[in-house]
């Protein structure tokens, strides 16, 4: 069972540097090991996490609501949660399955018993995960899912494509092109959370195409908050001639050289406020015709844009 360094938290009143059950798991991956339920989100917050093996009751916050926390946010909702129980209580383990907890075990626990659930809920997570391998935001599988459940309550989908991508990549490289991706990634991720609604989503469809499911009512101020923190940093990745010049000349297939503009955002809203949404395929096809006209509007200095339907 190799770890290929793969980190977990270990939240365990009982899990002290020198016991068995530690040192077992240290063999095999990077152990951090916390005391309550406020370090286990900070610990998540700060590392690239892989599994979480948790006490149920823990100091500060318990760990029902470390698990509610870590599941209802798209940056960590992935990651395997096991959590260590005194005895089985029907009414608890209902609760945490609620919560979004993968596996359960009772004390006392053998350190060789721990170490294939870790293994197993590892596993199992890098299987199903779906995620975008570079970008670590969920892929195609969930972002289908996810919407689908949403169906029948206000929903807002935020279609964002990268406009000049491909000049970018075929001047810069695509090492470059994935420093671009990878920051689209960071700045949708933030603005989605320090700015959208606690169960709000980002996702990767692949390539320079991402999602954002949030409500119809914050739709609007997210994607400018967006379009605002893209275009304040895009800039950056070009080269200061570039940069003052405000585009790049790039050869096409043809041979012939043409100019494109920085890279920008143009991001499609489709919502169920006036009209009933009821397929992936039908919002995937209004938001690309909100995308293409998203590209032709007036923008400002570097060229974001978004625009929302607003048909009955």
């Amino acid at each position: 069972m190799e770890s290929g360094q793969k980190k977990i938290i270990i939240a365990e009143s009982l899990a002290a540097s020198g016991t068995a059950l530690v040192a077992t798991l240290r063999e095999l991956y990077q152990v951090l090991e916390v005391d309550n339920g406020i370090q286990v989100l900070e610990r998540v917050q700060n590392n690239h996490i892989d599994c979480i093996v948790m006490a149920l009751a823990l100091p500060l916050l318990d760990g029902l609501k470390v698990t509610h926390d870590i599941k209802s946010n798209f940056t960590t909702y992935h990651i395997p949660i096991i959590l260590l129980m005194d005895e089985v209580v029907p009414e608890l383990l209902v609760q945490a399955v609620q919560m979004g907890a993968d596996d359960f075990m009772c004390r006392p626990v053998e350190a060789s018993d721990l170490k294939a659930r870790v293994f197993m809920n590892i596993r199992r997570a890098e299987r199903d995960q779906n995620a975008n391998p570079l970008t670590r935001l969920p892929g195609n599988a969930i972002i289908n899912r996810t919407v689908m459940q949403r169906l029948k309550v206000p929903l807002a989908v935020l279609y964002v494509d990268l406009d000049n991508f491909k000049a970018y990549n075929d001047k810069y490289g695509f090492n470059k092109g994935d420093d671009v991706i990878m920051f689209t990634a960071e700045v949708l991720s933030f603005v989605t959370k320090n700015k959208g609604n606690p169960g709000d989503f980002v996702g990767h469809i692949g390539g320079d195409d991402f999602v954002v499911i949030t409500s119809p009512d914050r739709a609007e101020a997210l994607a400018k908050d967006i379009c605002t923190s893209f275009d304040a940093q895009a800039a950056s990745f070009y080269s200061d001639e570039d940069r003052g010049s405000g585009k790049i000349i790039v050869t096409d297939r043809q041979g012939a050289l043409r100019e494109f503009s920085l890279v920008s955002l143009s991001i499609g809203i489709v919502s169920n406020e006036k009209k009933e949404l009821t397929s992936m395929l039908q919002i995937a096809e209004i938001a690309a015709e909100l995308k293409h006209y998203a590209k032709t509007k007036p923008s400002g200095e570097l060229g974001s844009n978004f625009v929302k339907d607003r048909r009955n």
